[in-house]
Order: C-alpha cells, then sequence, then structure tokens
C-alpha cells in the first residue's frame, strides 16, 4: 500500500438496509475530507482509492468525467459519489485529508468594558423552619428583585432544585431579560462569558471574565463542516441533497464548539459552571445552521435569513455543554449575505461614528462591504467563493502548516523568495493560502509571466504549455522541494478563478462607492479570516481593490472583537440591534450594472 495514504475498514451501519454515504461513514470514523464542491462531484479533491467496486455503487457521470476510465478501473473514487453497500477497504491520499488545525482569530484585546446582563447572587445560609412554606422562601429568593427571582426555565428550575440546602450557601445566576437561568451549590463568585466566532472555515471561542473585562482563554479549529462543503451554497444544498444533512452539519458544529470551550476552560483552569452566558456571531447561514434553523430561504433567490432580529436559546437547546439554563445570544442579521460576523466587526471598528467616509472590506470565504459616510450606512455582498481562502485551486489550501503565505520573485531570474507557515520549525510547502496566492499573482504579473488578460507567456522559463502551445501553468515550487513530493504551481485555471474572484470583489466596491455619491474613501478597514492577512499592495496591484484611500488598516479579527464586546456590555448589544436596522443593503446581483462592472474588472491592471 502507498506509505502517503491512510488505510481503514469501512461498513454500512448494521441493520441499515440500504447504501450508506462513504463520506458520512468517513466522517464518524474522524476523517476530514477535502470537498470544497459539497458533493457535487465536480472539484475532484475527495479523491479515495476503494478495495472492491462490488462493494460500492457504480461510478457516477461526475466521476467519468473527472477521473476516466482509466483510474476508475485502479479502484480510484469521489468519496462524495460513493455508496458503501458492503464492508471494504479505503485509502485516503494525505493531499485528499484536511486538518482541523486552523491559524488567526485568537488574537483579541486583553480587556473590555463591562455592563453584562448576568450577574451572580450568593444566598447566605439560613435554617429551615415549617413558617417557609417552600426552600424557595427559606432562602429568600422571593426578597430579590422581581426579573431575578423568576425561574427562566426548566434546567436553571432542576439546577436550583438540586442547589438549595438548609445552611449552605447557594450561588444564583441571574439574566436581567430572563431571570434565574442557573444555581450553583455554595459561594461560586466568579462570572464567565464565551464569545464565539462561526466562520465557514474557521471556528474561535473567547473566554472572558464578566466582572474585570478580561480575555481569559482563546481557541480555534478548522470548522469540520468543510468535508461537506467549503462555501455556504454547497452546504445549503448538502442538507436539501441528505435527509439528515442539517442535523449533521448542527452537529458537527456544535460538538467542535463543545472542544473549544473545553479547551478555553483548561487554559483557564475553570469549570463549565462558571461560564453565564454565551453570544455567537456568524454569517447568516452559519448562525441558522449552529441553531438547527434550515436555511432553505438562504439557498435561493431573493435569499432571506430565517430572522433578521437576535434570537436568545437556552444552552441545551443548541447542544452545548454548560448550565442547561445559560442563555445564548445569536446575534442580528443585516441580510442573508450580511451576517452577525459583519455586523460584529462593525462594532469593533465603531464604523456608525467615522467622522471620515469608511469603508469595511470583510473578506473571508465570502466578501462583505459596509460603507460609512457620514452616519448613513451601506452594504453589500460579493460572491468572492472560498477561492481567496485556497479552495478550487489546484495547489490552494487554508492557512495552516506548510502553506505558503508570503511570496515574491526575481524578474529577471524568476527565482522565488517565499515564507511557509511552520516554515521556523522546520515545515515543507505544500500548497498556497489565500494571502500567498495574492502575493504569487502580483509577482508573476510584475516579470511578466502573466499578461494582463490572464494567460500566461508561454515564452517564460518554468510555463508548461499544452499541445497547442498554450501555457498551462507556472511552477513555483518544484517536487524535490515540497512537502507533498509534487510540484506547487498555479494553473491557467487558477488564475481564471481569482480573476472570477478579485473581480467580484472590485465590482462591488465599485457599485457601491458609485451608488452612495462617492468617488473616494478616507479609511479603508480590511478585515475577515483573508482580509486581515494579505498584502494590500498585492491586492491593488493585481486589481482586487480599486478605490484610492488615505488611510489603509488592517483590523485583525474585528468579528471576534465586536463578539466579545457585545458579550459583555449589553449597550453594544442594543447597538449592534439598532445598526442592523439602519444599514441599506444593495442588492449588487439584481444591479442592472453589475455584469458591465464585473466584465470590466476581469482583466489585470498594467504593471
Amino acid at each position: 500500500m502507498d506509505s502517503s495514504c491512510q488505510c481503514l475498514e469501512i461498513a454500512p451501519p448494521k441493520g441499515q438496509g440500504q447504501a450508506a454515504p462513504l463520506i458520512e461513514l468517513l466522517s464518524k470514523a474522524g476523517y476530514t475530507l477535502r470537498f470544497d464542491c459539497g458533493g457535487l462531484g465536480v472539484c475532484g479533491k475527495c479523491l479515495v482509492r476503494i478495495s472492491s467496486r462490488e462493494a460500492a455503487s457504480p461510478p457516477s457521470p461526475a466521476e467519468f468525467k473527472n477521473l476516466g476510465p482509466e483510474k476508475l478501473g485502479q479502484g480510484w473514487r469521489l468519496a462524495c459519489q460513493v455508496k458503501v453497500i458492503k464492508p471494504l477497504t479505503v485509502q485516503i491520499p494525505r493531499q485528499t485529508l484536511t486538518t482541523r488545525e486552523a491559524c488567526g482569530k485568537t488574537d483579541l484585546p486583553d480587556s473590555y468594558q463591562t455592563n453584562p446582563l448576568v450577574k451572580r447572587i450568593l444566598l447566605e445560609p439560613t435554617p429551615l423552619t415549617a413558617q417557609a412554606g417552600s426552600l424557595w422562601e427559606a432562602q429568600g429568593i422571593n426578597r430579590a428583585d422581581q426579573r431575578e427571582k423568576q425561574l427562566a426555565n426548566l434546567g436553571a428550575a432542576r439546577q436550583l432544585a438540586g442547589s438549595l440546602r438548609p445552611g449552605e450557601n447557594t450561588t444564583l445566576v441571574t439574566h436581567q431579560k430572563k431571570g434565574i437561568v442557573a444555581a450553583h451549590k455554595g459561594k461560586q463568585p466568579q462570572s464567565l462569558g464565551l464569545a464565539l466566532d462561526l466562520g465557514t472555515t474557521t471556528l474561535a471561542a473567547y473566554l472572558l471574565d464578566f466582572d474585570t473585562g478580561k480575555l481569559l482563554a482563546a481557541s480555534n479549529s478548522a470548522n469540520p463542516q468543510a468535508s461537506m462543503g467549503q462555501d455556504v451554497i454547497s452546504r445549503i444544498a448538502y442538507t436539501r441533497k441528505h435527509k439528515k444533512g442539517l442535523e449533521l452539519l448542527s452537529r458537527l458544529v456544535r460538538d467542535e464548539i463543545n472542544n473549544l470551550a473545553k479547551a478555553c476552560l483548561l487554559k483557564a483552569k475553570l469549570d463549565p459552571g462558571n461560564i453565564d452566558e454565551v453570544l455567537a456571531v456568524g454569517n447568516s447561514t452559519m448562525q441558522q445552521i449552529f441553531c438547527g434553523l434550515d436555511p432553505y430561504g438562504l439557498g435561493q433567490a431573493p435569499y432571506l435569513p430565517f430572522t433578521q432580529k437576535p434570537q436568545d436559546f437556552c444552552a441545551h437547546e443548541v447542544g452545548l455543554n454548560l448550565s442547561p439554563g445559560i442563555n445564548v445570544h445569536i446575534f442580528p442579521v443585516v441580510s442573508g449575505f450580511i451576517g452577525g460576523d459583519t455586523l460584529a466587526a462593525a462594532i469593533a471598528c465603531d464604523l456608525d461614528k467615522q467622522k471620515e467616509t469608511t469603508l469595511l472590506v470583510d473578506i473571508g470565504t465570502n466578501g462583505e462591504l459596509v460603507l460609512c459616510r457620514q452616519g448613513r450606512l451601506w452594504a453589500a455582498s460579493c460572491a468572492t467563493g472560498p477561492t481567496l481562502e485556497g479552495a478550487h485551486l489546484s495547489c490552494g489550501m487554508r492557512a495552516v502548516k506548510g502553506a505558503i503565505h508570503r511570496f515574491s520573485l526575481d524578474p529577471s531570474t524568476l527565482i522565488p523568495r517565499y515564507q511557509v507557515i511552520g516554515g521556523e520549525s522546520g515545515a515543507l510547502p505544500s500548497g498556497i493560502c489565500g494571502s500567498g496566492v495574492i502575493d504569487v499573482v502580483a509577482a508573476l504579473l510584475k516579470a511578466g509571466v502573466v499578461k494582463q488578460n490572464g494567460r500566461l507567456d508561454e515564452s517564460k522559463p518554468k510555463v508548461e504549455i499544452d499541445e497547442k502551445g498554450i501555457g498551462q501553468s507556472f511552477t513555483l515550487v518544484r517536487s524535490e522541494d515540497s512537502g507533498t513530493g509534487r510540484d506547487i504551481c498555479l494553473t491557467l485555471k487558477d488564475l481564471r478563478q481569482i480573476q472570477l474572484s478579485k473581480a467580484a470583489l472590485a465590482a462591488g466596491i465599485k457599485l457601491l462607492l458609485s451608488r452612495a455619491g462617492i468617488s473616494q474613501v478616507s479609511r479603508l478597514i480590511l478585515t475577515g479570516a483573508f482580509g486581515a492577512h494579505f498584502d494590500w499592495q498585492s491586492a491593488r496591484a493585481i486589481g482586487m481593490i480599486p478605490c484610492q484611500a488615505g488611510k489603509i488598516e488592517a483590523m485583525v479579527n474585528a468579528a471576534g472583537s465586536g463578539a466579545a464586546q457585545a458579550l459583555l456590555d449589553q449597550d453594544k448589544r442594543r447597538e449592534a440591534a439598532l445598526l442592523a436596522n439602519k444599514i441599506e443593503v444593495l442588492n449588487l446581483a439584481g444591479d442592472p450594472d453589475f455584469q458591465l462592472t464585473f466584465a470590466e474588472e476581469i482583466g489585470f491592471p498594467p504593471s
């Protein structure tokens, strides 16, 4: 067997009576595969080899198109297309596997202002007498404020009933809008909150102290839903295609959030009972899937969310392993494609309070734009897709160990210089992440290897040509220097994907400014999983950022910072709800000028 492959035995569940999707069986076994297209069989990234053709469903048309008869005859299949009928052995190549490792999203300020909705009340020991009538009255809960003596839910009631003991202290957790949400035996004064950033690519959790406003711990990981699709449209499609698709996607993200919460508590040496409230932000789809709400309306025009308003649930309702009755606040959203994460980013940079014209560009798996001029706000979403995070590229990968994240090229010799994530500890390049891709294209444009129309100059060294003499790829790293044993290249097809993504963002920025009657901005803020980490000069060189700005700055982890602020300070939460109603959303897809502007931005600017 190939040593670069992982091998395991897979069998359909007993008593199921029908074939089981291989991708789901692998996920249950703990294997997360590249699944960029969401199971449509078009990306070819979920390549596996099976031991028996008879033990699996016949090859699909997508497999014949992607793999061809020869590879299919050798047992190679696309995992997303295979259903397992009988036990078989599966070989998974290393490049097919993805990782839960993630970079970024853990950097936040050390502390914030606090004005929380929750507080802890210590009930002093009282003797038990028949005159009290109940343990409730004996402990003096009736003497608390009207709201604070109400039980929020059954989970809180059960905790309280298990905590009230004559002659012993009891700690109540109260919420200003809900009442008693939790109770604990003894004196437990420390009150914590958990802020969540539900990114399409990366999940992050932040543990904060409600009394001091200090950040105690942070943890992140790759979103395990990536094995069901790299973007939200793919994941929505997955919920439609599979009967229990929504249940699976929801469980994956909840389980990983529980892992992150546990990791934060371990770092802080504290217990789950110390967490008194949770606040979650994410794009509209991620927020709905986290709550187990069908994202059907977000998957088709006019792309409507279930609700734009903030929602409050109990921890047990959203599957969190915390005190069951504590509040979980889900951020409001602006529209189907302008979610709570963008709203949180706007809160973090006080966008609506800016005196100068400011454009917030939030680039992750999608691109969101929010413009503020003299207190008036406009927003738009651009379908940049996951290409800018390394997906849909032949040698693309997320920003994890082994990814080229900085790249330059000597224009005369074409000798590359690059930085690899983890390179200081000996990691070899395995692929290119989003920030590296932007640098690569900018460097190749400057060297004349890539033309303005996106074609490769066939006369340049290292450009591979096909039988028609058309340049198909440029080799960045030779196989002997890579961590995969294969060349790392930028292909003509990759360039087309990059052109589509950068044109969508550039056209979106141009139209947003045009509709607001603005020709340039005073301040440009770049944020998002990708936006805060690329070289803006490279982005401008390839025409991704077309506007002029007096000041350009990167704000790392703006969504996470906004989530932390709104968790700790109820005024920020109210501000978010007001801001969501104040922002004017521009539907670029329905704008008659979008296609023309998009076409104008497809080409690269002169170097």
